[in-house]
């Protein structure tokens, strides 16, 4: 699902959606989102960038590449 999502911009819930793990507590999305980024950052040929928001500055969105 990531790769056809390659050279977006999504926003987290989207992403969350791709995990799985959209049903989860906030703080347990918070945790698995980032460990699962970090471990495709390390072993998948598809890297994730945190990026802010153009919308909102406040918000983080994800390119993946």
């Amino acid at each position: 699902k990531l790769k056809d999502q390659q050279s977006k911009t999504i926003s987290k819930e989207k992403l969350d959606e791709i995990f799985g793990i959209s049903h989860h507590s906030y703080d347990t999305i918070k945790t698995r989102r980032s460990l699962i980024i970090n471990t495709i950052n390390r072993n998948a040929r598809i890297k994730i960038e945190r990026v802010r928001s153009q919308i909102d500055k406040r918000f983080i969105d994800y390119k993946i590449s």
